[in-house]
């Protein structure tokens, strides 16, 4: 799953890249009316709204590191709780009249 999402992020990071690039020729020209010239821009800055979300994207759940990461703290988290438990079952053991 993790290297479909890094392909799918590349490939519409490629089609943004190229579509941003021949929007800036277009503005560069001067063949565009005032009109045409403001749906450019507009266009433009769609797309960089576009590509700022999909520098965003995460695709963290799926990666091999991730899940390392994810199952340390975990196991982190079992240790502290069964040591806490523990601790607890053992001092009631040696003083059971008191909570």
């Amino acid at each position: 799953m993790h290297g479909l999402l890094r392909r799918y992020k590349t490939e519409k990071e490629i089609e943004f890249r190229d579509r941003s690039a021949e929007i800036r020729q277009s503005l560069e020209e001067e063949s565009l009316d005032a009109e045409e010239s403001r749906r450019e821009r507009d266009n433009y800055e769609y797309l960089q709204r576009l590509r700022a979300e999909l520098h965003d994207m995460r695709t963290w759940p799926f990666s091999v590191g991730s899940s390392v990461k994810y199952g340390v703290v975990v196991a982190g988290n079992v240790i502290a709780t069964v040591m806490t438990v523990w601790g607890d079952c053992i001092k009631h053991l040696i003083s059971p009249g008191q909570s």
